[in-house]
């Protein structure tokens, strides 16, 4: 009988797990323990997430499960489907779509949001070539971060972040480089609200390859943050000018190492997204 590992391995499907076709489980994917339910008497595999979603009195993501049980998160997510699909867990989205915007405007609303409504803001971060150690930063300030890369060549350069306020959550991926967020696309948008182009002021021609791919991307609003790490004043015309990008593209300037940054880029995604009407 398989045994749970507190190392990252196994880094293939174990023995014993299947697929549910039917259920598709992201790493930012809410789950519970559904009503009227007992413990899986299948593999401890599934026991140990069942366990883990019962411990806590809350929809619980699967990154965090995945923490929890020390697995890969695409394992975490095959047991998620598999008892999701026995009816031991239930998903925990909300019956109808939620609007980024409405996510974002509780989350800014803090310990002050009342609200029963569950929902999630879906926001892509792509750092510009010389904006690593910006990227990183403004991933730590959203929460803990749990890297997904597809492979462990590039695992530490896809990055989960997740922020919770009452039933409401901000899931962040952030992903390092251009090259990398092309090669993963459309995997990587498809369940984006919003993307975020992470530039510093002393690298920004080095982002107009980024700024290319984001923009030419039809139904997807996006935002250029702009990491202030020299003494050059900078303007927002300046800024699109030298990223080639277009008179509405907001930019919003910030310092991606104090954690303030994140309410003023979240204000500026939530006031992009209600002028647009977008943030579906």
């Amino acid at each position: 009988m398989n045994t749970v590992s507190a190392s990252p391995e196994p880094r293939r499907r174990p023995a014993g797990i299947g697929r549910c076709p039917g259920v598709v489980v992201m790493d930012h994917s809410l789950v519970r323990p559904a009503p009227h339910t007992s413990a899986p008497t299948g593999s401890d595999y599934e026991r140990r997430v069942f366990e883990l979603c019962a411990a806590v009195d809350r929809p619980v993501p699967v990154m965090e499960l995945a923490e929890a049980a020390g697995w890969p998160s695409a394992v975490t997510s095959v047991v998620v489907s598999d008892l999701i699909h026995a009816r031991r867990l239930m998903p925990c989205a909300p019956a109808a779509p939620v609007a980024a915007s409405r996510v974002l405007g509780h989350l800014l609303e803090g310990e002050r949001a009342q609200t029963q409504e569950a929902g999630t803001a879906r926001l892509l971060v792509v750092g510009a070539e010389g904006a690593e150690g910006a990227l990183e930063a403004f991933l730590r300030h959203i929460g803990r971060t749990y890297p997904v890369g597809p492979g462990p060549e590039c695992r530490d350069r896809v990055v989960h972040a997740l922020k919770r306020v009452g039933p409401m959550y901000l899931a962040v991926t952030g992903v390092r480089g251009p090259t990398l967020a092309r090669d993963l696309w459309p995997d990587l948008a498809r369940h984006a609200q919003a993307a975020l182009l992470l530039v510093s002021d002393r690298h920004l021609g080095r982002g107009r390859a980024a700024a290319e791919l984001l923009t030419g991307q039809e139904d997807l609003p996006v935002l250029v943050v702009v990491h202030l790490a020299g003494e050059e004043e900078l303007h927002g015309s300046q800024v699109r000018e030298r990223l080639g990008l277009g008179e509405r593209v907001p930019v919003v300037m910030v310092d991606a190492h104090a954690p303030s940054c994140i309410a003023v880029v979240a204000s500026d995604v939530y006031h992009h997204l209600i002028r647009t009407g977008e943030g579906r």
